[in-house]
């Protein structure tokens, strides 16, 4: 006999998301500001990174939202 697939943690997954959304952005928000001096094409790359972080912070606070309300 198979023993039934054990369901995902959500909580785990939310967790993940938002700490590597913060790092990321933590990161970024970083090298942006250590390299905003002058004209460095590189900018554009950590404001980049730090946007990503923020929306996959923000994409795991809408997620852990939506399965709290549905009752998962």
């Amino acid at each position: 006999m198979e023993n039934p697939a054990k369901p995902a943690s959500i909580t785990k997954q939310v967790l993940i998301l938002l700490f590597g959304g913060l790092i990321l952005s933590a990161g970024s928000c970083a090298g942006f500001l250590g390299t905003s001096t002058g004209s460095n094409p590189i900018a554009f790359v950590f404001a980049i990174g730090f946007a990503t972080g923020v929306v996959m912070m923000f994409g795991a606070v809408v997620w852990a939202v939506i399965r709290a309300l549905s009752g998962d």
